[in-house]
């Protein structure tokens, strides 16, 4: 980690310098924490009242997946899938689903999927170029962003870093960077840095979306990328801030949602 700003300080002076950090990461986390703990209550509330609709659906999903409970995420999105199979929507979010889950290969199939079923050209590019890129087919990746390459300027930036292009890697990100429409970025600018193993830049730039929005659920998404390897995802100080914003598997495990697949079909009558 970085040298402290107060090194050197005498030791109360320093102790009393670093107060106002610890209040502010105490407050980051508790407002982190109630909100998880107020959408879990409002998601389980929905789903038990409207199983069969989608808002209600996906916002548990969204929840699970979060929470880091993917089988059960899975069990959900493939419950719906039952009910409506050609919801390309729901194709897609679970092709996500798979990928947080380390498993390529589905998602792509998944990818597919959901490319059959939505109306719009388009929606599953980047879904399926995620897919190809994580499954180890960067070359397909970049073939399959090629026709819209402006539009998808951070996952060509970790297409390219994985095509051994570090140059075109970066260049890529500072396009996005630079991009005076980007707004609240800093989260997606740290999942590309992660993805390139720069550990000391991937935690300024989470360090900096926190500061902005803990709120920002890209934030809920970023601790389960599966962009993030795992020589970031265990470095102390990238575990520090997921803690920072209550996302360490044990703050997570304590919040209070249940899915029972059986009572919501009842519910739905079938």
């Amino acid at each position: 980690m970085p040298a402290s700003p107060h090194a050197g300080l005498p030791a109360g002076a320093a102790a009393a310098a670093q107060r106002p950090q610890a209040d502010e990461d105490e407050r980051l986390r508790a407002r982190a924490q109630e909100s998880l703990q107020t959408r879990a209550a409002q998601a389980q509330q929905d789903l038990d009242a409207c199983p069969n609709h989608p808002v209600a659906v996906w916002n548990a999903f969204t929840l699970l997946s979060e929470l880091g409970r993917t089988d059960e995420a899975l069990r959900l999105v493939d419950w719906h899938l039952q009910h409506i199979p050609k919801d390309g929507l729901a194709w897609l979010r679970k092709a996500d689903l798979l990928l947080q889950m380390r498993r390529p290969a589905s998602s792509l199939e998944a990818a597919m999927e959901a490319q059959k079923h939505c109306r719009m050209a388009g929606p599953a590019t980047a879904p399926i170029a995620r897919a190809l890129l994580l499954n180890g087919q960067a070359a397909g990746a970049l073939a399959e962003l090629k026709p819209s390459r402006g539009m998808y300027k951070l996952l060509l930036a970790k297409v390219e870093h994985a095509l051994g292009h570090p140059h075109l890697s970066d260049a890529r990100l500072n396009e996005f960077i630079r991009d005076p429409h980007t707004r609240n970025g800093a989260a997606m600018i740290a999942e590309v840095h992660a993805f390139q193993g720069n550990v000391a830049l991937a935690c300024k730039y989470l360090e900096e979306a926190i500061q902005h929005d803990v709120l920002n659920p890209f934030l809920g998404r970023l601790s389960n990328s599966p962009c993030v390897p795992d020589t970031v995802r265990d470095h102390p100080d990238w575990q520090a801030l997921q803690r920072r914003m209550n996302r360490a598997a044990d703050q997570l495990a304590k919040i209070h949602f249940i899915l029972n697949l059986p009572a919501l079909d009842n519910r739905m009558g079938g």
